[in-house]
C-alpha cells in the first residue's frame, strides 16, 4: 500500500464513514483513488460527492451521487 493510499484509508475514510448523508467537496481528482473511496461511502450513506479539477476527469465515474466540475 502506498503512503498516499495509507493516509486515505487511515485518516480520511474513517472520518467520512462517521457522517450520515455526507456532502463532500473534493479539490483535485488525479487518478481518482480518493474519489472512488468517497463515492463508495456516498453510495452507502445517501451522500453526494462534488469533485473539482482543472483537467477533465468526468469520464472516470458515472454515478448519480457524483458531480464533476471542470474549472
Amino acid at each position: 500500500m502506498s503512503d498516499y493510499d495509507y493516509k486515505i484509508e487511515v485518516f480520511l475514510k474513517d472520518q467520512i464513514q462517521r457522517l450520515s448523508n455526507p456532502n463532500i467537496l473534493e479539490f483535485g481528482v488525479s487518478e481518482g483513488r480518493s474519489t472512488k473511496m468517497c463515492l463508495d461511502i456516498c453510495r452507502k450513506k445517501s451522500g453526494k460527492l462534488f469533485s473539482v479539477d482543472i483537467d477533465d476527469y468526468s469520464n472516470l465515474f458515472s454515478d448519480k451521487n457524483w458531480t464533476f466540475l471542470k474549472t
